[in-house]
Formats: structure tokens, sequence, C-alpha cells
């Protein structure tokens, strides 16, 4: 993905804190690598695009405003934070509403789609 900062290969990373980062140039961030991941805060940051890691241990994500948030079996998430909506157009959850009980579709699309009906909202 072009404009992307990845943390390729950072398999033992368990804390990322991003906070306040402005990118100019790198807008995504991917950390499907980071298997080990505990804690994300990427709050006041410009990231718009998140790819999250498949199956970690993830216990607490903080996002600013993501146009596009990728998150698939975080079944150990306890909190899961974005600051502002707005901007998100695309939400792909793969298996998330096990760790969330209040993240479920029908929440989700209802919230987004009150901001804006052309939000696509995939559950699987």
């Amino acid at each position: 993905m072009d404009g992307e900062i990845s943390f390729a290969g950072s398999t033992m990373l368990e804390k990322l804190y991003l906070a306040g980062i402005e990118q100019a140039s790198a807008t995504a961030l991917n950390l499907e690598d980071c298997t080990s991941l505990l804690e994300l805060d990427a709050t006041k940051s410009t990231f718009s695009g998140i790819t999250l890691p498949d199956s970690a241990p993830l216990r607490s994500v903080k996002l600013q405003s993501p146009t596009a948030l990728v998150a698939k079996n975080l079944t150990k998430l306890e909190e899961f934070k974005i600051a502002d909506y707005a901007k998100l157009r695309t939400i792909h959850l793969e298996n998330m509403d096990a760790a969330l009980p209040n993240f479920s579709k029908d929440t989700i699309e209802k919230a987004l789609t009150t901001v804006d009906e052309s939000v696509n909202v995939d559950f699987v």
C-alpha cells in the first residue's frame, strides 16, 4: 500500500504508542505482523487506514479518525475507542462480537450510517 507505515516482522511488539503522530506522507498503518500486540494508542494521529493483526491478544485499541479499519479475531479486546467516526468509510470486522458484545453488526451499522449512509460495513 502506498504511503504506509508497516511494522513488518515485529512479532514481539506488545505496546505501540503513536498518539499525536502526524504523517504527511504515510496515511496507512499496517500492524498485520504484530501478533503479540496488547495495546495500540493512535489517538490524535493522522493515520487513516488501519490494519490490525489477525488473532493478536490485543486488549486496548484507541484510534483517532480512520477512514478504513480491518480487525479480525481479536477475542481478547476489552477496550475499543474511535474518537471521531465522521471519516470512517470502510470497516471490515471478522469474529469480533465475542470480544465486545456491544460491537455487533447492527450497533455499528446504526452508529455509522447515522453519520453517513455511504459507509461500507462488512462483518464476517
